[in-house]
């Protein structure tokens, strides 16, 4: 089975962390609530696609 989502990645840092660049990757239209997923992958590595995949 194979799901369309739109997906936003979000540059953010955490107030623990606050020298650590992250991305909030959005993933919308897979449910009622959006799934929402933190990496430490830059938004331009090809990586993202197959990890979030």
């Amino acid at each position: 089975m194979q799901a369309d989502c739109k997906i936003s990645i979000v540059p953010i840092k955490l107030c623990c962390r606050p020298n650590v660049d992250l991305n909030l990757v959005i993933c919308r239209d897979l449910g009622k609530e959006p799934l929402l997923l933190i990496t430490n992958l830059k938004s331009d590595d090809d990586r993202i696609a197959v990890t979030v995949h």
